[in-house]
């Protein structure tokens, strides 16, 4: 994600990838569920936007990525893995569920 890498991040879903964004409506998202590998990889090269960065981090005790921007958690990202791909994706923006992060 952080090298805006489309088509490597393609190859890390399971075709019938399904992608959840959770923004609370406070980020211009598109319209979710997305599903398929391409929709989904798009979302999430277009979550990078300048100044971000993405680094591996326990989220829930799960294995996740932050997204941070400005040295504020803008959002994490979790996954469900089949046939060992990304299966399902949820990403959380929503400023309101991140206040732990940003304390």
């Amino acid at each position: 994600m952080a090298t805006k890498d489309d088509e490597a991040i393609r190859g890390l879903l399971h075709r019938a990838v399904t992608l959840v964004i959770d923004s609370g409506g406070h980020v211009d998202t598109a319209s979710i569920p997305l599903s398929g590998r391409s929709a989904a990889s798009s979302e999430l090269v277009a979550l990078m936007t300048e100044g971000t960065t993405a680094a591996l981090a326990s989220i829930n005790s799960v294995p996740g990525i932050t997204l941070v921007r400005d040295d504020r958690v803008v959002g994490v990202i979790t996954a469900d893995f089949r046939s060992g791909r990304m299966a399902t994706v949820w990403v959380v923006c929503n400023p309101e569920k991140l206040r732990h992060w940003n304390r």
